[in-house]
């Protein structure tokens, strides 16, 4: 299943606007499902497109509140939302979705954050 949902092509623009329609949410009304529900509405109910960006999603957030990310992510919000830089979560788009020892989607932290490298912008470049 995992060789499927990472042969999906995910844009940033769709991980933005899912993150920002969850953050928009009061904390109480955040879930499993809210999440589900946002997805399927970016995605239109393309299935393995959904489970792609639910799982980078979930992966991306899981990461940022488990492991501390100097210059790529801020402290947590009072709403609970973690700002981060547009190289991560372009990062987030390319990088394959692991499986956790817990059975759970997650990144491998290092390989995410190379891959962060790559988008930034080096000077000269606009």
């Amino acid at each position: 299943m995992l060789e499927r949902i990472n042969a999906v092509e995910v844009t940033r623009e769709e991980l933005v606007h899912v993150a920002q329609a969850i953050d928009e949410l009061p904390a109480g009304e955040r879930s499993f499902f809210s999440l589900m529900a946002r997805v399927a509405e970016e995605c239109r109910d393309e299935v393995e497109h959904a489970a792609s960006v639910f799982f980078r999603i979930q992966a991306l957030g899981r990461l940022l509140k488990t492991e501390s990310l100097p210059g790529w992510a801020l402290p947590a919000e009072e709403t609970g939302g973690i700002p981060v830089r547009g190289p991560l979560l372009m990062a987030a788009t390319e990088v394959p979705i692991l499986e956790d020892g817990r059975g759970r989607a997650a990144f491998d932290r290092d390989v995410l954050l190379q891959k962060a490298l790559e988008f930034v912008p080096h000077e000269g470049e606009g």
